[in-house]
């Protein structure tokens, strides 16, 4: 997302690419207003993946350094509440 979001929007990414590597996620910048606005990370494809993390607030997730998954496809979820 870019930012600009409504209470109770909602969306989620896969990252899948071809093949079975492992699959690194990097966040260079990050915002939520508040707790109640998250994004959660799993290892897999949809949310019933390995549950890597949940963030919010303005620390960059992992401390900025990569997020690997190892089934090799990585899903990212946005709820505003």
């Amino acid at each position: 997302m870019n930012g600009n979001y409504s209470n109770y929007d909602w969306c989620y990414f896969v990252i899948d690419p071809p093949g079975n590597g492992t699959v690194g996620l990097t966040f260079t910048s990050f915002s939520t207003p508040n707790s109640s606005d998250r994004v959660w990370i799993y290892d897999g494809v949809g949310t019933g993946g390995t549950f890597i993390g949940s963030y919010w607030g303005s620390t960059l997730p992992n401390a900025g350094s990569a997020i690997s998954s190892t089934s090799g496809a990585i899903t990212v979820y946005f709820y505003a509440n």
